[in-house]
């Protein structure tokens, strides 16, 4: 099990596997079940204090944490229908067929070029993202682990990274959804700015559409 820090990579570079048995691993024995977090956002903060936009999106689901916790990075493809539909649109219908036709959306997250950045079991994950989100192909940097994502300072990339809280809430789980995105240099700033502004709102649905089907799952 890996606690409370980042994941180790061979090489220098986090593999697929790797990033896959990171979120599904089994979860620890022990639980807090009134685990809070006196400053929720500390480890997101260590990795990207300062940034040109943040979202925040969250959702109170009927389940503990550690259920919904397992649900969520279980979730398919299939699961999120608006967030398909949306990606469809973003690459304008062209093909991105994975060998399976129903993969698991961290596999997908993972195979596009995120890496993971922070993780506790069953409270917090965090993945970061270097790419040119503008571009048509999203220019996604190779970046291998989470020192070299903080350290990144190349030109003309936006830097994101998105973070799920799971906290406890009553009965239930509060489940927060945090991405925020910073640029490299005045000239990217100014072309993440028009894109965001293009695609903000579908940004938003696409969360929503990965909490809705983790409530639903998790409440069945």
């Amino acid at each position: 099990m890996i606690a409370h820090g980042t994941l180790p990579a061979e090489g220098g570079q986090v593999t697929l596997e790797q990033g896959l048995r990171w979120l599904l691993r089994k979860a620890p024995a022990q639980r807090d079940a009134h685990w809070h977090s006196p400053d929720a956002t500390k480890h997101l903060g260590a990795v990207m204090p300062e940034y040109d936009v943040r979202m925040v999106r969250e959702i109170v689901v009927d389940a503990p944490a550690a259920h919904v916790f397992d649900t969520f990075v279980k979730l398919k493809i299939s699961d999120m229908p608006m967030a398909k539909f949306l990606g469809a649109v973003r690459t304008l219908g062209r093909s991105t067929k994975t060998p399976d036709e129903d993969p698991l959306l961290v596999e997908e997250v993972f195979r596009f070029g995120w890496v993971p950045l922070f993780e506790e079991p069953d409270h917090q994950l965090i993945t970061g993202l270097v790419a040119q989100v503008w571009r048509r192909d999203f220019g996604v940097a190779e970046v291998a682990d989470r020192d070299a994502f903080v350290r990144f300072k190349e030109p003309g990339y936006a830097k994101i990274v998105v973070s799920y809280r799971f906290e406890p809430d009553g009965a239930g789980t509060r489940v927060i959804s945090e991405t925020r995105v910073s640029t490299t240099d005045p000239r990217s700033a100014g072309r993440f700015r028009w894109y965001w502004r293009l695609i903000r709102v579908g940004a938003g649905l696409t969360v929503r559409s990965g909490l809705r089907a983790t409530k639903r799952k998790a409440e069945c």
